[in-house]
């Protein structure tokens, strides 16, 4: 089973974060590929040992046309081996992705990680877009939480999953008791 993860980049927010724990703790059952749209990736050791590959497109911001090309040219080399598209975003600004998806006939999972946008024109942009794109695509939607779900999906259904952290990196400490006393 193949999973093709979307994201902006995989520096060091907390979508970001939840992409890499997701795919390396699942890399022995499911075969994952992350789609990025700029080059900044300080997981990249970490995935190259799962043997997780990431592929950044060509930048969206005034190369829009070379952008569809390329999602185009990777879902129709690709459509038959992947069994879901899951797109990691605050916004449902970036859309494309889930066009193509459709286009290929590939589910697609659109996760909510945000409850604002950074800017008025944005949010108006966002409210205009999850109108139309959630009324024309079928998605399986989740979010972060309750005002993330709010945020991206409105009024339609969606399923919250909190955002994972490792709970072995927060093992009871000994010290600790006495260090908080």
């Amino acid at each position: 089973m193949k999973i093709v993860h979307f994201i902006n980049s995989l520096g060091s927010g907390g979508a970001e974060k939840v992409v890499v724990n997701i795919t390396t703790n699942l890399s022995s059952k499911y075969n994952f590929e992350i789609i990025t749209k700029n080059n900044d990736n300080i997981y990249e050791s970490e995935l190259k040992k799962k043997n997780i590959s990431v592929i950044d497109s060509p930048e969206l911001r005034g190369n829009i046309i070379k952008h569809c090309i390329f999602l185009y040219k990777y879902f129709k080399m690709n459509f038959k081996e992947i069994s879901l598209v899951h797109i990691h975003a605050g916004t449902i600004n970036y859309f494309l992705p889930l066009i193509f998806a459709a286009i290929f006939k590939v589910p697609v999972i659109v996760h909510s990680h945000g409850s604002k946008s950074s800017s008025f024109y944005g949010a108006i942009i966002h409210k205009i877009l999850r109108i139309i794109v959630f009324n024309l695509f079928r998605t399986y939607n989740i979010a972060c939480s309750k005002e993330a779900g709010k945020w991206m999906f409105y009024n339609k259904h969606y399923n919250i999953i909190y955002n994972g952290i490792d709970l072995r990196k927060y093992k009871h400490i000994p010290e600790k008791n006495r260090l908080t006393k």
